[in-house]
This record gives C-alpha cells, structure tokens and sequence, in this order.
C-alpha cells in the first residue's frame, strides 16, 4: 500500500520557511517505521522537485508521476489540484486532511479584516477523514467537522531534529548553547503575523524585568518584526513607552533562520502564544540546550514555563534562567530529552496510534 503525503516548496523558497514543510518531512519519517511497512512517498505539487537538504529515506516525486499509485493521500503541505482530485477519487484513494495550522483563527481574521478572503476559499475537496495536531485540536475540530461533516481525529504531533542536525553537520557554527557572561542576550521568535505568536507579550515581560534588574540584560531581540508591525503608529506608541526601547536595550529585526540566530545573537528565548502550545520553535531550542521562557502547557514539564498571560510570572521564569540556568544544565537537558521523546518519529507510543487510525480507515 502506498501513502502520499503533499508538499508544495517553490525555487525562492526553503525548509525554514514554515513548519509545514518540516511536518510532511518528520510525519513521512513516522510512518516509514510502522512494522507493516507502507511505501511512504512525499508527492511534490509544485514546480520544484527537490528540497534544499536531503533527508535520507525520504523520496519526493512530482504529484503527476505517482497520483495513480496512492492508496491514502494526506493533504498536509499543499491543497491539489481538481484535475489530481478526480483522479484520486475515480481511484477510490482515501483523503486525508491533516491539519497542523491554526486554521479557525487564522481564516476568522481573513474574514472580519478581509484579508485575503476573498481569493482563499475554503479548501473544497472533500475527505473522508481530518487529523489534526494536539496544539490545534481545542479550535479547530468543530470547525472542520461542521464544514466537511466528517469525524474530526486528534493526531500524535512530530518532531525530528534531521534539520538541526543538517546544519550542525554541513555548516561552520555551532549551534548548540554554551554558557556566557553575566549578561545575557534574549531574542524571540514568534511569526508576528497572526495573533497566534505574536511578541508583545514577550516584550512585556522583559520590560518587566528590566525596570527591576538592568544589569542582567545585555540586549533583547525581537526578530521576524513585519513591515506592518514597524508602520503601525500604535505599535510604534506603545514600544516608545518602555524603558528597554529608551536605553536602546531592544532592537526590531527581520526574519532569519532560527539556527543561525541562536548561534549567534542568543543566549535565551523567549516566547509567547495564545491557543497554540506546542510548535517546533519550542523542540528546536530544547534540543539545543537554550534555556526557554515559555507559556506552552503541552510541555510546561520543560523549560522555564509561566502560565498564559501572567507577566509576573513569566518575570519570575526569565528571572530563573537569567541568574541559574547555567549552574543546572544537566538537569535542564535531561528533561529537555524526556520532552523530546515523546515526539519523535522512533517514539513507539505515536507509531502504534497512527498505525491503528490508518487500519480503521482502510475499514471504513
């Protein structure tokens, strides 16, 4: 039996781009380690047919060379085309929808802020089944079941460290944490384009301590900062006002591949989220022994974690990693790889969930 998995990566573009692209990678490497061993194949809806970083055992192949060989086809990085849905469908393929993006949110903005609304609709081939990630299962499971009125399954989530490994290996940094002066550089990464992962709150909470404790704190980045967010006057009005913006403390940077701006600009990270707790930004700086300030209760076992909203507390965390991270590295990595465990493709309790769902799809 043969299982596709869609991906659409463009010539400009690479694997950092978005964790979608690194999710049909790690959900291709799971699936390969199912005991009935299923053909796993990743098919390629764009132009381009191969990714920038080979990963060893996956093969990719343009949609049109394979859309007649797969028996399950998981629509997870790109949608496909109406001509490859009757195709799939005259095949008697099963369909797949899995979902890992905040969908209901993101599509409520498109519509009340007519972003681009009206050139996305809703996606229109019908599946027989969604599978949706942990961090997204709480938001979007009613919304998709109203809408393709089909059962709406909760998905094991994936993670690998193949990508971090490949740049450890093939580049000349290290991209690992090592421990640092008194002074600390603290750089965020949320994607600043929904109000998902957005960096107020993160900045909130260094402010906090800054105003407390100056003499810890060697400088704050707040990376992937949009064009929108440096125009808008009330943005603008708001960061003014603290006190890390007056001593010059914070500085607003472009989007750069997470790897290289741990290796060289950060000693700790930060971060924020609203309905979504759990991505790869979390497991990649785990798994590089940063010390993490975060408000993600799927993993709140790790890191330095404080609970939602509550400044105070995330002051308090940042506090903690700023003043004794580096006296407890041990402990900290050790609950860090526990963490990871849980998540990678080898991880036994993940492989026997998929398996049993594709079994009783196959059923149906």
């Amino acid at each position: 039996m043969t299982i596709g998995i869609t991906l659409n990566i463009k010539e400009d573009e690479n694997i950092w781009v978005n964790g979608i692209l690194q999710n049909v990678i790690n959900f291709a490497l799971l699936l390969k380690n199912i005991p009935i061993n299923y053909n796993i194949i990743v098919v390629n809806t764009s132009e381009k047919n191969k990714l920038d970083y080979n990963i060893k055992g996956i093969d990719i192949y343009p949609i049109d060379e394979r859309i007649n060989d797969i028996d399950i086809l998981f629509i997870l990085g790109s949608q496909i085309s109406d001509e490859h849905y009757k195709i799939i469908k005259k095949n008697k393929t099963k369909i797949i929808f899995y979902n890992c993006g905040s969908t209901y949110i993101v599509e409520m903005e498109n519509v009340i802020f007519d972003k681009r609304s009206n050139n996305n609709p809703i996606y229109k081939h019908q599946p027989d089944e969604v599978w949706i990630i942990p961090q997204n299962y709480k938001t979007n499971k009613y919304y998709f079941e109203s809408i393709y009125r089909v059962e709406s399954k909760e998905a094991p989530f994936v993670w690998s460290s193949v990508f971090l490994d490949y740049v450890n290996d093939n580049f000349d940094i290290n991209i690992h944490y090592q421990p640092s002066k008194d002074k600390k550089r603290i750089s965020c990464f949320e994607p600043n384009i929904n109000v998902v992962k957005y960096a107020m709150y993160d900045i909130l909470i260094v402010e906090k301590l800054y105003r407390e404790r100056k003499d810890f704190i060697e400088h704050f980045y707040v990376t992937n900062t949009t064009e929108n967010m440096k125009k808008s006057k009330l943005f603008n009005s708001i960061v003014n006002e603290f006190d890390i913006y007056k001593d010059g403390i914070m500085s607003f940077e472009t989007r750069y591949r997470m790897p290289y701006f741990l290796s060289e600009y950060t000693d700790i990270v930060i971060s924020h989220q609203w309905e979504n707790p759990l991505n790869y930004a979390y497991l990649d700086a785990l798994y590089l022994n940063y010390p993490l300030v975060h408000n993600a209760n799927m993993i709140k076992e790790s890191g330095y974690y404080y609970d939602e909203f509550n400044v105070d507390k995330g002051k308090e965390q940042l506090l903690k990693a700023l003043t004794n991270h580096d006296n407890n590295i041990e402990e900290y990595n050790e609950r860090s790889k526990k963490t990871l465990e849980r998540f990678v493709p080898t991880n036994e309790k993940s492989i026997d969930t998929y398996d049993k769902m594709i079994k009783k799809l196959i059923t149906k």
